[in-house]
Parts: C-alpha cells; sequence; structure tokens
C-alpha cells in the first residue's frame, strides 16, 4: 500500500464478505477461481494527513500457480477538507 495510505482494520471483504485482514501484508486466498471466473476485492484506506490536493497510485498484483501474474492499478485524488477534524459526525 503506498506510504500515504494506511490500511482500515477489518475494511477487507472478498465478493461483499468479511475477510481476514493482511490485504497490504501477507496478501490475501482467493482460493481456486475456474477459467473465466472472477472475485471482487474490496477494502478501505485513510489518508494520512493530507494538507493539500494529493493524488495516489494504488498497485495490484495477482498470482497463480499455473498462470503468469496479473497487474493493475488505480490512482485516486483527494485533498482535506477544513474542519473536519473537528466536526462531530455520526450519532
Amino acid at each position: 500500500m503506498p506510504a500515504e495510505l494506511s490500511y482500515y482494520t477489518g475494511s477487507t471483504k472478498i465478493d461483499s464478505n468479511s475477510a481476514q485482514d493482511g490485504i497490504s501484508v501477507t496478501g490475501l486466498n482467493l482460493g481456486n477461481l475456474e477459467p473465466g471466473a472472477s472475485r471482487v476485492v474490496t477494502f478501505y484506506a485513510i489518508a494520512q494527513t493530507p494538507t493539500n490536493l494529493f493524488a495516489v497510485t494504488n498497485v495490484a498484483e495477482v498470482k497463480a500457480d499455473n498462470a503468469d501474474p496479473v497487474t493493475d492499478s488505480t490512482t485516486v485524488t483527494y485533498s482535506a477538507v477544513a474542519g473536519a477534524a473537528t466536526i462531530r459526525t455520526g450519532a
């Protein structure tokens, strides 16, 4: 995970089902997949002290015993919200 982000504990899901933490350290085991099958992996990350507009690129890699590794990336642009650290939200 990029240094600008930290993993939000307990947020990893595989196909909408909760998964063990470890996505940013040890990776995830997605089990056996038939050709053409897919899994959707989601998680949350927290921006580390943004003060201006930032662009962070996260890269994912998938490995299999019988196929070449595949990588993909996405870039997220974010910025600070003035006063957000002092606004009470939620219940």
